[in-house]
């Protein structure tokens, strides 16, 4: 994504969403998911949507638990392994 489109985009929306947008970019980046390309450009969609708040804590929430389910998984195989 260009970084000329990020900033458009984080134009249209408050303080607080652009914060939030960025903080969870580099979230996503940081952990080099494959999800995260998919998951930001329907976060961009919804952004511009008109509900543009549920959206957000709705996408969070989803990855945040497919994260978890994720590390989860990799714990459980760990203890098994110790076990």
């Amino acid at each position: 994504m260009s970084k000329k489109n990020t900033r458009k985009i984080a134009s249209e929306v408050n303080i607080n969403d652009k914060a939030l947008y960025f903080q969870f970019k580099k979230f996503y980046v940081l952990n080099g998911l494959g999800v995260a390309r998919m998951q930001i450009g329907r976060l961009k969609a919804n952004m511009r949507g008109f509900y543009k708040m549920e959206n957000w804590r709705i996408g969070i929430n989803l990855s945040l638990n497919f994260i978890q389910s994720k590390v989860r998984n990799v714990t459980s195989n760990w203890s098994f392994v110790l076990w």
